[in-house]
């Protein structure tokens, strides 16, 4: 008959064979991951273009230039003086020229006339 006698706690019933066990909710810890960043160097190696073509058909094309620019809230900062550097955010640029790929060179080849 013990199977049928009950521990009250908590107005939970838990049976006097089981054990109360205290639990807790663990919440996912936010990532603490530090953003890594490139400069155009970076960026000329991994697209294989220049820093003239960068500049001229993605960074400063003001279609792109709204996406990108930090002060829109993008995540490229652009150089205000000499000596400044060209800044991106690693993850966020490279999305950007997979997600904008076939944009850019269509863009491209109508300033260029390109067919």
């Amino acid at each position: 008959m013990s199977d049928n006698k009950c521990i009250k706690n908590n107005n939970i019933h838990i049976p006097e064979h089981m054990v109360k066990i205290k639990s807790i909710i663990v919440e996912p810890q936010p990532s603490h991951q530090k953003t890594e960043w490139m400069i155009m160097d970076d960026l000329k190696q991994k697209t294989n273009y220049s820093r003239d073509w960068l500049e001229k058909y993605v960074l400063n094309e003001p279609y792109f230039k709204k996406i990108l620019d930090v002060n829109n809230g993008g995540f490229v900062h652009y150089p205000k003086t000499k000596g400044d550097q060209w800044k991106f955010e690693k993850n966020k640029m490279i999305n950007f020229l997979d997600e904008y790929f076939s944009e850019i060179f269509v863009r491209y080849k109508s300033r260029n006339d390109i067919r």
